[in-house]
């Protein structure tokens, strides 16, 4: 082996360390922080060392741990094949990055890399290709293997997509951009044409797009900005409107609605905004802040006993208890409020919130339910339990002092429990203060 050249021997060590992961690590910890000074070499095998890295780093990911995933994460291997392509004639290196890039979309397919050094190699491919290529003609290859590559693995993750665009952008320009793209599987990508129109003035081609790809509420906000930025109010509130007629709500919150309010109110048009709040109730169900919104207005159009029993039917419909809750103890339907306690999906916290909220007119109600909560939680025997029974105890010392007026039946409750459970040294800890 002494007597390999120098190369040789340098080419043997990285071909071991490529199959040996141990070995690479410890050569990359000793090497660490040092220049390396590399010699230049043929374009055949740097491409066989960039499959080397690509299958390494694919079952070697410095992201075996998800917590520690870092999209900006540097890796030493793949920073030296970006110097030794750099190190290449100009007019090699487009074809050397492009391999480079082909071969990270493959690791993506058994493993989360890091994308940073990815995305400069997309860069640095796109500025070489409008350096070499000064005319549209000599770039359309290139062109076409970045529109190729909109369905890679790759895409999804990063700014690599991003990145491709503007690549695509600043070689192609929109026309071109238009022909390649209108067709293209991925609605997302499609995307891309409505935007080129708009940015070309080419509004009737933009119009015609759009409308024939109006399926989602982005799509209808997108038209409706369109509208808004020519002062068309009329066509702009049209096109909000027509999302709604298709029934179809998306994932809260909803933008459309959210435009749709804030005009009404800014026009004081109550009739309008309370049949969007209305909407927003179907939706997405009732909450005790959407319910105050909506009464004043209901009121004031003398409509409220008819859209208030709405509002409860939803609520109700959607087995919304704790939202129940609140509405019942906003209104001082206490009675309401407590018949809700049998309710299956009556959880503790909701539990809680009525028993606070009936305290004043019915406490002797809100006492059961506090007993119940502190001896549900003795029952656990544990630190954990007194504690959390403690708070509950607290609440229910305030009903018998402070509004009844009674000190004699606490005492006496709080007696039996020491008298239980004051032998247990974590109870004892825990009821000190009452």
């Amino acid at each position: 082996m002494s007597q390999l050249p120098h190369e040789q021997l340098l080419q043997l060590i990285w071909n071991l360390a490529m199959q040996q992961p141990p070995l690479y690590e410890a050569l990359a910890r000793h090497c660490a922080g040092q220049p390396m000074e590399r010699e230049p070499v043929a374009a055949a095998q740097l491409r066989q060392q960039i499959d080397q890295v690509f299958a390494y780093l694919a079952t070697v990911s410095a992201y075996d741990y998800e917590d520690d995933y870092d999209d900006e994460y540097e890796y030493e291997e793949i920073t030296a094949l970006l110097q030794q392509v750099g190190a290449k004639e100009r007019r090699e290196r487009p074809e050397l990055l492009w391999y480079l890039i082909e071969r990270a979309n493959l690791a993506f397919a058994e493993a989360t890399l890091a994308t940073v050094q990815i995305e400069l190699a997309i860069a640095q491919y796109v500025q070489l290709v409008s350096e070499l290529c000064p005319s549209l003609p000599e770039r359309k290859p290139h062109i076409e293997k970045l529109v190729s590559s909109l369905d890679w693995e790759l895409m999804g993750h990063g700014r690599i997509l991003v990145t491709t665009r503007r690549g695509l952008e600043t070689l192609a320009g929109y026309p071109l951009l238009i022909d390649l793209l209108k067709g293209h599987p991925a609605q997302s990508i499609r995307e891309w044409v409505a935007h080129y129109y708009r940015q070309l003035g080419r509004d009737d081609a933009y119009l015609t797009y759009r409308r024939a790809h109006l399926h989602h509420e982005f799509q209808y906000l997108d038209l409706a900005q369109f509208w808004q930025q020519r002062g068309d109010t009329r066509q702009y509130l049209a096109t909000l409107e027509s999302w709604l007629t298709l029934g179809v709500p998306p994932e809260p919150p909803s933008v459309v609605l959210q435009m749709l309010e804030a005009h009404y109110a800014q026009q004081q048009n109550q009739v309008e905004l309370l049949r969007i709040l209305l909407c927003e109730a179907q939706w997405y169900g009732v909450t005790l802040a959407l319910y105050q919104r909506i009464k004043p207005l209901a009121i004031a159009q003398e409509q409220w006993q008819e859209v208030r029993h709405q509002l409860l039917s939803l609520a109700k419909g959607g087995a919304e208890i704790e939202t129940l809750s609140r509405i019942y103890i906003y209104e001082a339907q206490e009675e309401d409020a407590i018949a809700l306690l049998d309710h299956p999906q009556c959880y503790e916290s909701t539990t809680v919130f009525i028993a606070d909220g009936i305290k004043q007119k019915y406490p002797q109600q809100a006492i059961v339910i506090y007993k119940k909560l502190i001896q549900a939680y003795l029952d656990r025997k544990n630190r954990e339990g007194y504690a959390i029974a403690a708070e509950y105890a607290q609440a229910l010392k305030h009903i018998y002092l402070n509004i009844l007026n009674s000190p004699e039946p606490w005492r006496d409750y709080l007696l039996q429990l020491k008298e239980r459970y004051g032998q247990k040294r974590s109870f004892c800890d825990e009821f000190k203060d009452l």
